[in-house]
């Protein structure tokens, strides 16, 4: 053999023994016998691998290859002038059918379904499941993140897969829900924090005076008036309540089932009790009470009657009236707390009596036409002589309706109340 060095003519010949290309400059070993060219190293240690010295070389073993009828149309042909064989081979192996990626299609499943789950939550409205919603949007989103970004990634390693535009989805719809409940949340905190001074404003000590100057037929059930708190947090809920009674240390207090749970109606005392978590009851005073749920009106009526230790110095209670004193076209009035806006006075006409039918049982419901907003449900509608006649229920939103507003006839309670509360209510 002698030594060589490549020239640039030769810059596309190739080892006769490991088939890597030569580089210009590079020394070579020439074959005596065939002229094939190869690293010095490699003809040392195996000789000469052309085909013409390979058949008589000690090196090699003479074994005969037999190819498939298969293998042979699998043969990819690298072009002469090919500078990297083996790249062109990687290339032209990737160029084969490719198959969609399966974490692609889960992300963008789990993240359209943590979407649309979140939607419904926030579109339901319901303060008892606002909870909920936000570990939906948060846990939920984040999870749809990572699984995005995750099928992201697999295609950057892996050429063969298709489906790139779902991962893309998936990212979308998972960025929009976490987004979207982020924006909810700030825009919650911005409105609480913007109503919390006008409460504050307003305070206890005002309501008192402004109540003593009131007129005298509406002085008592302003005085009766109470604001309920149920919950905790962003789940909290706030109402209206009626005192109807002060007897042994105890006050007894009418509202809205509705009020205590959260937005959510009960079937028994049992149920209303495991959903209303910390109550407590404010007095026109400033006094607040931890409150206790005595009863609940049967097969979901939206009635209950509270139980709290009277304040000191508490004495006011309103006058239980009935639906049949007042006709359609009269005056009427309501005291509660609507919107935050503690202890308020509005008054409108009787627009109608109307039948309601809730479970077995039909209820007389007087439609208003007396101002009410959130915030008035559980407090009470009077007759002009200041007598209870109703227990303020349900509005339509004022985007849909103007003016209709609906109170519980104060019959119903006096109806379906148990024996011994209406005994002491009536004492």
């Amino acid at each position: 053999m002698k030594k060589v060095v490549i020239e640039e003519r030769d810059n596309n010949k190739h080892c006769s023994v490991c088939s890597r290309l030569f580089r210009t400059g590079e020394y070579v070993v020439e074959c005596d016998c065939c002229g094939a060219y190869a690293h010095e190293i490699c003809y040392k240690e195996h000789g000469c691998g052309s085909e013409e010295c390979r058949a008589i070389s000690p090196h090699f073993e003479k074994t005969d290859i037999v190819l498939t009828k298969e293998e042979v149309s699998n043969v990819i042909a690298v072009p002469e002038n090919t500078r990297n064989p083996t790249e062109y081979l990687i290339k032209e192996l990737n160029k084969g059918e490719k198959t969609i990626s399966k974490m692609a299609v889960f992300s963008t499943f789990f993240s359209i379904i943590v979407f649309l789950i979140s939607l419904s939550l926030y579109l339901t409205a319901n303060s008892n499941l606002i909870n909920i919603f936000y570990f939906v949007v948060f846990f939920g989103g984040f999870l749809s993140i990572v699984f995005s970004n995750i099928s992201l990634s697999l295609f950057n390693k892996n050429k063969k897969l298709k489906g790139l535009y779902l991962a893309f989805i998936a990212l979308f719809f998972s960025i929009t829900t976490f987004i979207g409940g982020t924006v909810r949340l700030i825009l919650y905190l911005h409105t609480y924090q913007d109503e919390k001074p006008v409460s504050q404003e307003i305070n206890q000590k005002r309501v008192a005076e402004v109540i003593e100057k009131s007129a005298a037929h509406i002085q008592e059930p302003l005085k009766s008036n109470v604001s309920i708190k149920s919950g905790f947090g962003l789940s909290q809920s706030l109402g209206s309540g009626v005192v109807v009674k002060n007897k042994d240390s105890k006050t007894y207090i009418i509202t809205n089932v509705h009020v205590l749970t959260g937005g959510s109606m009960v079937s028994s005392l049992d149920e209303a009790k495991k959903k209303a978590k910390n109550l407590s009851v404010t007095f026109y005073n400033a006094d607040t009470q931890k409150a206790d749920i005595l009863w609940v009106a049967p097969e979901g009526i939206d009635l209950a009657i509270l139980c709290c230790s009277t304040p000191e110095n508490y004495g006011s209670s309103v006058k239980i009236g009935s639906s049949n004193e007042i006709k359609m076209g009269e005056k009427v009035f309501a005291i509660g707390n609507p919107m935050g806006l503690d202890w308020t006075y509005t008054e409108g006409v009787v627009s109608s009596f109307r039948n309601k039918q809730i479970g077995n049982y039909e209820i007389t419901v007087i439609q208003i036409q007396t101002p009410l907003n959130h915030g008035n449900s559980g407090g009470g509608l009077y007759s002009e002589k200041g007598n209870l006649v109703g227990i303020n229920t349900w509005i339509y939103e004022k985007a849909q309706t103007e003016g209709l507003n609906f109170s519980i006839a104060i019959d119903e309670l006096t109806k379906y109340l148990d024996s011994n509360l209406l005994k002491i209510i009536n004492e």
